[in-house]
C-alpha cells in the first residue's frame, strides 16, 4: 500500500502536471490573443496612417491648385495688361502717322475715294460729315462730287475721313478713320499672337 507521501506526492505531481498542462494552455490562448491583438492594431493603424496620408495628400493638392490658380490668374491679369500696353503703343503710332497723313495730298484723294463710296451707298442729295478741319479742304476742292447736298462738321470724327446720311437723316454711312481702326484694332486683338490662353 501507498504510504502517504507517496500519495501526496502523486498527488502533487499530478497537480503539477495539470498546472503545466493549464499554464501551456494560457501561454498558448495569450499568444494567440497577443497575435490577433497586435494584427488587429497594425491594421488599425495602418488604416489611420492612410486616412492621414490621404487627407494630407488632399490639402496639399487643394493647397497647391489654389495657388497654381491664382498664380495663373495673376499671369493672365499681367499679361493682359502687357497686351493692352502694347496695342495702346502700336496704336498710338497708327494715330501719330494717321495725323501725317490728314495733312498730305494723299488725304485729299483718299477723302475723294471715300465721300465717292459715300455717295453711292446713300445715294444723291448725301450729306457728308467730316473734321471741323477738314470741311474748308472739303469746300474747296472736293465739292465737284456728284451727289453731294453737303459739308458738316461732326465733333464725333477725330482722325479724319467721313461719314454721310440722306437729307432726312434715317440712312447713315461711316468710311471714317476710326471705323478703320477699331476694325483692325480688333484684327490685331485676334492675330497678333498676344494671346493670353
Amino acid at each position: 500500500m501507498l504510504n502517504q507521501n507517496d500519495k501526496i506526492e502523486r498527488f502533487s505531481e499530478i497537480i503539477n502536471r495539470n498546472a503545466l498542462s493549464q499554464c501551456k494552455k494560457i501561454e498558448k490562448e495569450t499568444s494567440k490573443f497577443r497575435k490577433e491583438q497586435l494584427r488587429e492594431l497594425e491594421s488599425n493603424a495602418k488604416a489611420e496612417l492612410e486616412n492621414r496620408l490621404e487627407y494630407e495628400a488632399q490639402r496639399i493638392k487643394t493647397h497647391n491648385g489654389s495657388r497654381i490658380s491664382a498664380l495663373a490668374s495673376e499671369s493672365k491679369k499681367n499679361l493682359a495688361k502687357k497686351r493692352e500696353e502694347i496695342t495702346a503703343c502700336v496704336f498710338k503710332k497708327v494715330e501719330e502717322k494717321l495725323s501725317a497723313f490728314t495733312k498730305s495730298q494723299e488725304y485729299v484723294a483718299f477723302l475723294r475715294k471715300s465721300i465717292t463710296a459715300l455717295v453711292s451707298e446713300i445715294g444723291d442729295g448725301a450729306v457728308i460729315y467730316v473734321r471741323e478741319s477738314d470741311l474748308p479742304l472739303c469746300r474747296e476742292q472736293l465739292s465737284d462730287i456728284d451727289g453731294v447736298a453737303a459739308f458738316e462738321a461732326s465733333g464725333s470724327i477725330k482722325l479724319g475721313g467721313a461719314s454721310a446720311s440722306d437729307s432726312e437723316r434715317t440712312v447713315f454711312a461711316v468710311d471714317t478713320l476710326e471705323s478703320r481702326v477699331a476694325a483692325q484694332r480688333e484684327f490685331f486683338k485676334e492675330h497678333s499672337a498676344l494671346s493670353i490662353e
